[in-house]
């Protein structure tokens, strides 16, 4: 049985570490935990994951809102965001990524499993994302004009 790829950004190398398990625990393949945006732009585009587990606090200059939308220019996979920050600014900030769920740390095995299972359907599916992301391609060296657009337009 091929199990579905599922790529791990967490800076946190330990809650990195459990969360690689437990997407192994539930039958995925689990990659990373990769700690900064512009490793998981690059591992995103050269594996190709069946979906992305994204934290919004990240090492380097992309966080994880402009990693995750610089992946979808180029890279179509659903990301469900794993994160302690679950404030309206960030949810906000966030939208413009069109995640396909939302976990909250502490991570519950349970809502992971959720949050994975409904993702990967709602892709299969065909089903359209809540709101449609109206981003040019741009390529990675070029992040930076991306990411201020994004800022202007927030």
């Amino acid at each position: 049985m091929v199990r579905e790829k599922v790529l791990v950004v967490e800076d946190e190398k330990i809650t990195g570490l459990d969360i690689c398990q437990m997407v192994w625990d539930l039958g995925y393949q689990p990659t990373g935990p990769i700690a900064s945006g512009e490793d998981a732009y690059a591992v995103a585009l050269s594996e190709r994951p069946d979906i992305i587990l994204m934290d919004i606090t990240l090492k380097g200059q992309l966080n994880g809102i402009e990693t995750a939308v610089a992946i979808r220019c180029r890279y179509r996979c659903p990301v469900v965001f794993v994160t302690a920050h679950s404030d309206e600014v960030t949810f906000n900030r966030a939208r413009a990524a069109v995640p396909a769920g939302w976990v909250l740390k502490p991570v519950n095995e349970g809502e992971l499993q959720t949050a994975i299972e409904r993702a990967l359907r709602q892709y299969r599916s065909g089903e359209p994302p809540v709101q449609v992301l109206h981003a040019p391609s741009y390529e990675f060296a070029d992040w930076r004009e991306g990411k201020d657009r994004y800022q202007r337009s927030s």
